[in-house]
């Protein structure tokens, strides 16, 4: 799963979840109205049932370019997750990383 210059919008109540055996590289654009982000979301709720978690299961391999902007969102890293990133930033409302790797490096 790979894609240059490439934005992950979700919009309402929409997910996005990484499972095992996925091997996945985007980066985000670098021009434009989104520029600079990888995965946003439209949905600013701040009601807790109606928040989705974005989960990262185990995932052979995530490579991200770019700001992952998920502030009403929980994203979760579960086991054997390994996330590569690069000129990243991550917000959400909470974060857990459950034996996963996070390794972060300089851009470029």
């Amino acid at each position: 799963f790979r894609g240059r210059d490439v934005t992950i919008h979700l919009a309402d109540d929409a997910i996005i979840q990484f499972n095992p055996a996925v091997s996945a590289h985007l980066v985000a654009p670098t021009s434009g109205p989104m520029a600079g982000f990888v995965i946003t979301e439209a949905n600013r709720t701040s009601v807790p049932e109606n928040r989705r978690w974005i989960v990262v299961n185990a995932v052979a391999g995530l490579t991200l370019e770019g700001y992952v902007h998920l502030p009403t969102r929980d994203i979760g890293f579960n086991r054997g997750s390994t996330l590569l990133a690069r000129r990243f930033a991550l917000v959400a409302r909470r974060i857990q990383v459950n034996e996963s790797v996070i390794r972060v490096r300089p851009g470029d």
